[in-house]
């Protein structure tokens, strides 16, 4: 469907791109978004952070979808606008349930439930807390650890 390209001085555009093209560009675009993030430029994350989003809904595909709503949770957690965070951390959950995603899902169930405690929802905290370590336990099982 798109192809997503950053080009000199902070330019975006977007092409047309076959579909295993586009979840590796959108998991890409989630790196970028997390780096601007963390380097405190969020206003240049916020439009590649929007369109993988975009992007990756029209893949269907659940991992994908998962690891940008997950990436671009960083970008409103660092400014702190923790109702946006809540929002975009429980699609991804949601989606790595969905895909049986173990490796990423136990870090957006901590960050969720670190959202919910900043916005006083203790009674879905202590649930949340208790399934990521349940997801982190089973994964090292599985690994043998």
């Amino acid at each position: 469907m798109y192809k997503i390209g950053f080009g000199g001085a902070g330019s975006f555009s977007c092409h047309r791109l076959d579909e295993p093209d586009r979840r590796s560009r959108t998991t890409s675009a989630g790196h970028l978004v997390r780096s601007l993030a963390e380097l405190g430029r969020f206003a240049e994350a916020m439009e590649p952070a929007e369109v993988a989003i975009e992007i990756a809904e029209a893949t269907h595909h659940l991992f994908t979808i998962g690891y940008v709503h997950f990436a671009a949770d960083d970008l409103h957690l660092y400014r702190g606008d923790w109702s946006r965070a809540r929002v975009l951390l429980e699609r991804s959950v949601t989606a790595f349930r969905a895909a049986n995603e173990t490796l990423n899902l136990p870090s957006a169930l901590g960050s969720l439930a670190q959202a919910w405690r900043i916005l006083r929802r203790p009674r879905r905290l202590s649930t949340v807390s208790g399934r990521a370590s349940s997801y982190t336990n089973a994964c090292w099982r599985r690994k043998g650890v």
